[in-house]
């Protein structure tokens, strides 16, 4: 997956763990556009296997922002919860452990159903086209109905018919003590509803197949079709008979000048509107970013309750919190001023905010530069406001020159426009246009006509057609019908069959135990029924339209854009009719994940978070899975994380960046690549060796709460203490990236020699002399002096006291 702009990301991320020393920490997480991401947590028994994230996500121990688009494809920074949440949808491999009676074309359409979302555009799309296009689909419809609705009718009265006969007689060899009858009816009704639910489910798939194709060609065709293109002609000439009758009241000159004139005060309307929204998108980068604060404000007093109050990690949560709240002040005087910066700029701000007050509480709220009095709350207030200033005036001369732009061009049209109206017309004569105002009246009409007539034709064929096809009306009507009389028998009958059960008093226990395996055939078989109510119900939608009202609210589009969706993911699915109406039990490992993954998908999600199953050891049906996830997203444009403890799993796929957790607390984490080939933290590197113990290294993360992201290279991160991220030298560095280790060729006595005086200079060859016994030349004696007097020089600066500011923390 190509790399994108930002899409999520995760700041501050703190809980404490239910020991009272443990907790988790994520100083901040980005995730970034069409992205594919391994999170690698290195304890096996960690939370974070499990449902960490989607807590993470939906809890407040954390900021949260989301990038995502608006119906005008403009992009902006969300912090809302409830969008982000929306925005994020997550699946998990252990799905496959859950055993449900569901058949997956009601499993899917119910997750479709509960996670679905009708945005303005999607709306306004499917609206347009059927309003334009509506005794089109009426037609396909009634042809759809005619080739499959009398089928269905069918079939669904004779199964009704056995499906009653067989349960009355199982009750009836039950009453009369046949219990091995009963038990071989039980069966055959089993197989019975196999029978039906797969020709049913086959019949009714045709019928909406039929649908989804001619709306998928409907739709394709809509822009070339001979209505729209006869409208698109209809409107250019009615403008056209506009213009000209404007021209036969007043002249030409004063028509092409108005002309002139609106396009020019559209240009105007156009940067108008765009400074408006320009403004409009500062200002709320410029609100996110004061919520980004105050949040973070809130986390960190949070995270203060697990500290001691005379503890200094406690006091550096609070010079934390104190610089924090005076940085809102001033954004909050400044909010207005700054609205005209674009997103870049902002982001620019925060990054100069955030070095500011780490550099000051690095200097002016050091810990060796305050005294005993000086550490308390109240007196770091004192120093924060006496002595913290934040200059952003940089920011706000960037914010009016951004707003200049526009306002410069504003007034240039003005100004043009005021010219244009002052300007005198040059008219001679009298114009006369009644005979072009007669020939485009006449063509105008003539359209308008064509096009009326048109669909006055389609109505009354529409008509005629729907008065011979009535019967398809009544069979769609007894079809519901029946059907929901058939569940009310069925919960009825398995009533009556309980309470058989109940009063059955014999002891015979293979007697009990057929009575109970009965009960459970039938109970599977009633699930099964209700499962596919929806297939009834849309054929209701559908007979409403048809022969009622073609119904186009909120609530009748959203339905037929849900099933429009669980199309779709049977077409990518493949998936035999058989294996559609059978219980998940029955599909494979690798078609139970890719049609529950197909359905994630098609929610629209921008993110997909992606859990493994370290309970499941089959690696090839991962692998596989992976391989689908990565082509699906591909083709969605989701980005997607991928949460496992398996190593393994993340080589065998192009991952673009990995995360790496342990303890709860991300350790490390850049591009895949760099990270698993260069390890920078000790954790990593024994977990990459084959004797690595996770137990043993737990101590070396104690001191994490305050470990920021440290980027060693481009593109490769390292969460640590101080004493670790030391330790990481230049050397080190050059020795990781330049593939091999770096050979230095031996210095010889040549290369130091001067090419024009070799007299000036003391070269001495330690190989082959003695340096207490070495013996200096008159020449070389000033050379001598020189040097000991550079050193002299060197002692005394080196014996200066330097007071370093090393805070704790």
């Amino acid at each position: 997956m190509t790399k994108d702009s930002k899409l999520f990301s995760i700041d501050m991320y703190f809980k404490p763990g239910k020991n009272k020393d443990t907790f988790s920490d994520i100083p901040t997480l980005k995730i970034r556009n069409n992205s594919a991401n391994a999170f690698l947590i290195l304890d096996s028994n960690s939370d974070m296997l499990k449902n960490c994230f989607k807590d993470i996500i939906n809890s407040e121990n954390c900021v949260k922002s989301m990038f995502l688009t608006d119906e005008n494809g403009r992009r902006y920074e969300t912090l809302n919860n409830k969008e982000i949440i929306n925005a994020i949808s997550f699946y998990g491999l252990d799905n496959l452990r859950t055993h449900q009676q569901m058949t997956p074309i009601a499993q899917e359409y119910s997750r479709i159903k509960q996670s679905y979302f009708l945005d303005k555009s999607r709306y306004r799309q499917l609206l347009n086209l059927m309003e334009v296009n509506e005794f089109k689909i009426k037609a396909i419809m009634l042809e759809s109905f005619r080739n499959n609705i009398n089928i269905i009718h069918s079939e669904n009265t004779d199964f009704k018919r056995d499906f009653e006969h067989n349960f009355n007689s199982i009750i009836e060899a039950l009453r009369d003590g046949k219990f091995e009858h009963a038990l071989n009816l039980s069966k055959r009704h089993v197989e019975n509803f196999d029978w039906f639910g797969e020709k049913i489910v086959y019949e009714f798939l045709e019928l909406f197949q039929t649908l989804f194709a001619s709306a998928r060609k409907i739709m394709m065709e809509h822009y070339q079709s001979p209505g729209f293109l006869a409208l698109t002609k209809l409107e250019s000439f009615s403008r056209r008979y506009e213009l000209v009758n404007q021209m036969q009241h007043t002249s030409k000159e004063m028509v092409k000048r108005q002309i002139h004139l609106r396009d020019i005060r559209n240009d105007k309307h156009i940067i108008e509107k765009l400074r408006k929204q320009n403004l409009k998108n500062g200002l709320e980068r410029g609100t996110n970013l004061i919520q980004w604060y105050k949040s973070a404000v809130k986390i960190l007093k949070n995270k203060s309750h697990f500290f001691d109050k005379k503890s200094p990690e406690y006091t550096h949560i609070w010079k934390n919190i104190i610089t924090i709240k005076h940085i809102i002040k001033v954004l909050n005087r400044s909010k207005y001023t700054l609205r005209a910066l674009t997103s870049e700029n902002f982001d620019d701000l925060k990054i100069y905010l955030e070095a500011r007050r780490s550099l000051f509480i690095a200097n002016n709220l050091a810990s060796n530069s305050l005294t005993q009095d000086t550490r308390h709350i109240e007196n770091i207030k004192a120093i924060v406001k006496k002595e913290f200033y934040v200059d952003i005036e940089q920011y706000i001369e960037q914010s009016y020159g951004n707003d200049t732009i526009y306002t410069d061009e504003l007034r240039r049209l003005k100004r043009h426009i005021k010219r244009i109206q002052a300007k005198k017309l040059n008219v001679f004569g009298i114009e006369n246009y009644k005979n072009n105002l007669h020939h485009l009246k006449n063509r105008v009409n003539t359209l308008r006509a064509k096009r009326d007539w048109q669909k006055q034709l389609e109505r009354e064929e529409f008509k005629r057609a729907i008065n011979l096809m009535a019967i398809y009306n009544t069979n769609a009507k007894t079809l519901i019908k029946n059907y929901y009389s058939l569940v009310d028998f069925d919960h009825n009958s398995l009533e009556k069959l309980s309470q058989i059960i109940e009063h059955y008093t014999s002891k015979n226990e293979e007697e009990h135990k057929i009575l109970y395996t009965i009960k459970e055939n039938m109970i599977k078989v009633s699930e099964l029924l209700k499962s596919i109510s929806f297939l009834y119900d849309y054929v209701e939608i559908l007979r409403s339209m048809l022969f009622v009202r073609f119904d186009l609210t909120d609530k009748s589009i959203k339905s037929i854009d849900i099933f429009i969706k669980l199309i779709k993911v049977l077409n990518n699915a493949s998936f035999s009719i058989s294996s559609l109406t059978k219980p998940m039990s029955n599909l494979s490992n690798i078609s139970s994940l890719k049609i529950g993954l197909l359905s994630e998908l098609m929610s629209g999600s921008k993110l997909l978070f992606i859990n493994d199953d370290i309970k499941n050891t089959d690696m090839r049906l991962k692998n596989e899975f992976l391989r689908i996830a990565n082509d699906l997203c591909k083709e969605s444009n989701i980005a997607y994380a991928f949460i496992t403890n398996n190593l393994e799993l993340i080589k065998n796929h192009e991952f673009n960046n990995i995360f790496v957790f342990f303890d709860g607390k991300l350790i490390e984490f850049g591009k895949t690549r760099k990270v698993l080939k260069s390890p920078l933290h000790p954790i990593l590197k024994r977990f990459l060796n084959s004797s690595y113990q996770p137990l043993q290294d737990i101590n070396q993360i104690s001191n994490y709460i305050f470990a920021e992201p440290f980027e060693f290279v481009s593109g490769h991160y390292i969460i640590a203490p101080n004493n670790i991220i030391k330790r990481l030298s230049a050397d080190d560095l050059n020795d990781r990236y330049d593939g091999n280790e770096i050979e230095l060729e031996a210095t010889s006595i040549f290369d130091l020699e001067s090419y024009n005086d070799t007299q000036d200079t003391m070269i001495v060859n330690l190989s082959q002399k003695d340096i207490n016994t070495l013996e200096v030349d008159i020449d070389q004696q000033l050379t001598s002096e020189y040097a000991t007097m550079m050193k002299s020089e060197q002692t005394n600066l080196t014996d200066t006291i330097f007071i370093s500011h090393d805070d704790a923390f």
